[in-house]
């Protein structure tokens, strides 16, 4: 990870093997990117998926601080449960960290449609995923991007708060990533458009269902022992 005029410079390597327009993926990953930017976080992303050009450094292994997001379509043999997930995140709770982000394609395709945007709620799942990666935590927040619930009702009004990474968050990823506090202080009370806003993007009208994001506490296959923080989706009713 390299800091620049106080400013934590975190490179993301984007591996998408699912044929997603490259106009699409740029649009969810500057979603992404502006959430980040409001934790002094400039996110880097290089795509080395099979659509669009790819960054010459995919053909080497990631550098040490690199982070990696892969957008696949979900397989037919996950365990019961996990049939909802938007996307997972692997923790490492011992190192506080991760690496590792996976994005379900076909299950944003399928609950965006007809309600929001597609590359809205792609951004906004990445952004999500990408905070448990650099926060190094499967827990989740009470309110922002970060918080467990996601509902139709919030989708629709599209509050700056509901979508952007709340004034703690901001601060605990500004301060993992830097570790000095006088560069992350001021932005604790700052405010922050939430992804979208800034491109003109507003969800379409949608009924009442909720997005949930739980931690399952389980390591993927393969990889080094760690806490998976799962993004879901499941129909409900909203309550208020």
């Amino acid at each position: 990870m390299l800091a620049f005029l106080g400013v934590a410079v975190v490179v993301v390597r984007v591996y998408d093997v699912t044929g997603m327009a490259d106009v699409d993926r740029r649009d969810a990953l500057d979603i992404a990117r502006n959430a980040l930017a409001a934790a002094n976080v400039q996110v880097v992303f290089k795509n080395c998926g099979s659509i669009g050009p790819k960054d010459d450094s995919c053909k080497r292994p990631p550098e040490h601080g690199e982070r990696i997001v892969r957008i696949l379509n979900a397989p037919k043999n996950l365990p019961p449960g996990m049939g909802t997930h938007l996307g997972n995140a692997l923790v490492d709770s011992s190192a506080n960290g991760g690496v590792l982000a996976t994005i379900y394609a076909d299950r944003v395709t399928r609950v965006s449609a007809g309600q929001i945007d597609r590359s809205l709620l792609f951004g906004r799942v990445i952004a999500h995923e990408l905070g448990h990666l650099l926060l190094g935590v499967t827990a989740h927040s009470n309110s922002g991007l970060m918080r467990e619930f996601w509902t139709d009702q919030q989708v629709r009004r599209n509050e700056s708060s509901d979508w952007a990474f709340s004034a703690e968050d901001r601060q605990r990823i500004c301060l993992s990533l830097l570790g000095k506090r006088g560069l992350c202080s001021s932005i604790a009370g700052s405010s922050y458009l939430p992804p979208g806003e800034s491109t003109g993007r507003t969800p379409l009208a949608t009924n009442d269902r909720q997005f949930t994001s739980t931690v399952t506490g389980t390591s993927a296959p393969s990889r080094p022992a760690g806490d998976s923080a799962t993004m879901n989706f499941r129909p409900s009713r909203v309550t208020s």
